[in-house]
């Protein structure tokens, strides 16, 4: 058997090149790319089997020209099969590169904002999104805390939000959380926030599919990070884990509810018209009625009173009617305030009757127990509504609609089962019905949005939508029981705010009897509110100055600052409005206070006035001891209006 020269390590395991097998079928660069994916420990193992084989210490087995053949058919096998590996691990890392730069396209240029931060909320990678929202390019951001660019009211729910993603198991989702960011221009502007624990290496974070930008803003490309990372990817005793914040502008969303809420209450107010036209001449009626009766000359002094305590309450009726319909139409900001659920769900069924129909039987059922809940009453007139005509739809052919509200203490088992509320007492409003009931598919959307099951033009989907959206908003909750052929009954539990309510009456100071002999400026444009304000007024103790021209006015303040203690004004009057005469009387003397008599809800004064929103305001139609609370808030500070 003739002697072989000796088989070299390369020629054996460096990937069998063209030398081991003589096919030739691999080039020098196949060879380099086939060495690349080997360890460091390999070229380590054959450098000293190299070394061994110089030195004679191994010694080399002798083999013929039959055992050469297998071995080399053998070789030709295992090359073939490493030929196969590599070219699927290539394949492989080409599929990956291309999937993490489709991800990171999706990153970076997504609409919504993107960022990862570390354990400490500090900023890693962030979006161009992001970067347009701060005002800054995305590499600016790094190594910035996020939580500096979140309005200071929401941060401490910002960096709780942080912690409990980072308490979730890894890619699992955290619940969201709305919150407001800080933009560049210094406005708040509301976002949604979701958030889910990435490993370190993560897709957004690796080499591959760098962030052209990096090279910019001097971060390493094979870790992602900033050179005050060390390089290692990983903050100096800091978590390996990070978290993928997921922002979305909630502006132009806002916009649109409110638009739509708005064109609700102008749809509601249109229904209801007719109503309200039929209940403001009835009350109409009474005044009139009354007065006439008055002018005879043949009643006793018993009858008169009789007859003028009538007109007062239907008076007083009128002014619940007009503040109602103000109440329905406002735009302006929501101010949640103390109201007694049972009195005021009965005051605005007074005003939907009409909205009902003949057919619909409502019938009331308020508990004796007061009820303080804290809400706009706006919305809370808007609740109510939206359930009646709600029960008004599902009986087209008439029924019983049984409204109650009652007193309820849940505890904690119960509340846990209850989304948004806690242990603790609340008020409960049952809104029942003997419609035709809701099957058990639409039951689980029938809160959501948009959804509804009326016809094209006969629904918008967004009344039970709001109900449950000033329910969640009011601290409460909401729910319905159904099936169908058997009618719904809707359940909203508001939590009872008696702290609240006890501070709200204790602003309710009483006047004060010092007042006798301060001197009123009154101003308005119209004769007859003059005298009736002016006699009001003497008959407690004022000496009044009524004046019609409210120019006039200034120059009387003008030539005497001191003259008054007080001015009484209308809001809109010709010439000069009441804010433009408040102003003038300021630059002339800035103590001299100022009390509004007007029509006009504080919320539209504040609308079209925002520096005279919070001065005193008396609503009309206003009466004697309402003009006393006002000049009493305005001289001593004491009351509320």
């Amino acid at each position: 058997m003739s002697q072989q020269p000796p088989m070299q390590p390369d020629d054996n395991r460096s990937g069998l090149g063209p030398e081991a097998n003589g096919t030739g079928a691999r080039t020098a660069g196949d060879a380099a790319d086939s060495r690349s994916v080997r360890t460091a420990g390999g070229q380590e193992l054959r450098e000293l089997a190299r070394d061994l084989l110089r030195r004679g210490e191994v010694p080399v087995p002798t083999l013929g020209s039959e055992d050469m053949s297998r071995l080399a058919q053998e070789l030709q096998v295992a090359y073939a099969e490493l030929e196969v590996q590599f070219r699927q691990i290539q394949e492989t890392q080409r599929r990956l590169s291309g999937s993490e730069a489709r991800y990171r396209a999706l990153f970076e240029d997504a609409p919504n904002g993107h960022a990862v931060v570390d354990a400490h909320g500090q900023i890693e990678r962030a979006n161009r999104t992001l970067g347009r929202w701060f005002g800054r390019r995305p590499f600016e951001l790094v190594g910035i805390p996020l939580v500096a660019y979140v309005a200071t009211r929401s941060q401490s729910t910002f960096v709780g939000f942080i912690q409990s993603v980072l308490e979730q198991a890894e890619r699992e989702a955290c619940d969201e959380i709305e919150i407001e960011c800080r933009a560049a221009s210094g406005e708040d502007f509301p976002v949604v926030v979701r958030g889910s624990v990435v490993p370190g290496e993560s897709a957004f974070l690796s080499s591959e599919g760098a962030d052209p930008d990096d090279h910019e803003r001097g971060v390493d490309p094979a870790t992602a990070r900033s050179p005050s990372d060390g390089g290692n990817g990983r903050r100096s005793g800091g978590s390996d884990r990070r978290v993928l914040l997921s922002f979305v502008d909630l502006s132009r969303r806002r916009v649109l509810e409110a638009r739509l809420q708005q064109s609700q209450k102008l749809e509601s107010l249109g229904i209801l018209a007719g109503g309200i036209a039929h209940d403001f001449n009835n009350t109409l009626q009474i005044v009139r009625g009354y007065a006439e009766l008055l002018l005879a000359a043949d009643l006793d002094a018993e009858s008169r009173a009789e007859m003028l305590g009538s007109i007062l309450k239907a008076s007083e009726r009128a002014r619940q009617i007009t503040g109602q319909i103000q109440m329905f139409s406002r735009r302006q900001m929501l101010r949640p305030e103390i109201v007694n659920l049972a009195t005021a769900v009965g005051e605005t069924l007074q005003l939907l009757r009409p909205l009902l129909g003949d057919d619909v039987v409502a019938r009331y059922r308020p508990t004796e127990r007061e009820l303080p809940v804290r809400l706009d009453a706006g919305q809370l007139g808007q609740l109510v509504m939206n359930l009646a005509a709600n029960a008004r739809d599902a009986m087209p052919d008439g029924g019983l609609l049984l409204i109650e509200t009652d007193h309820r203490v849940i505890g904690a088992a119960e509340a846990a089962g209850l989304p948004g509320c806690r242990a603790g007492e609340y008020a409960l409003l049952r809104v029942v019905d003997e419609g035709c009931g809701i099957s058990e598919q639409d039951l689980r959307r029938i809160f959501d949005p948009f959804f509804t099951t009326k016809d094209i033009g006969h629904g918008t989907g967004m009344g039970l939508a709001s109900v449950y959206g000033i329910v969640q908003r009011a601290g409460g909750s909401v729910d319905v029981e159904s099936r169908l052929g058997h009618g719904s009954e809707f359940r909203v539990l508001l939590p009872l705010c008696f702290e609240e309510q006890g501070r709200q009456a204790d602003e309710l100071a009483t006047v004060p009897d010092a007042l006798e002999g301060r001197r009123v400026l009154l101003v308005d444009d119209s004769d007859e509110v003059r005298a009736v304000a002016t006699s009001m007024l003497v008959r407690r103790g004022f000496e009044v100055e009524p004046v019609g021209d409210p120019a006039a006015a200034l120059e009387m303040v003008r030539a005497d600052p001191d003259r008054f203690d007080v001015v009484l004004s209308d809001v809109v009057m010709p010439g000069m409005s009441g804010f433009e005469l408040a102003s003038r009387i300021a630059a002339v003397r800035a103590s001299l206070p100022t009390v509004f008599i007007s029509g006009h809800t504080r919320d539209e004064i504040g609308a079209r006035a925002p520096a005279f929103a919070e001065l005193t305001i008396v609503p009309k139609p206003f009466s004697g001891d309402d003009l006393l609370r006002g000049i009493s808030v305005a001289l001593c500070g004491k009351g509320g209006s």
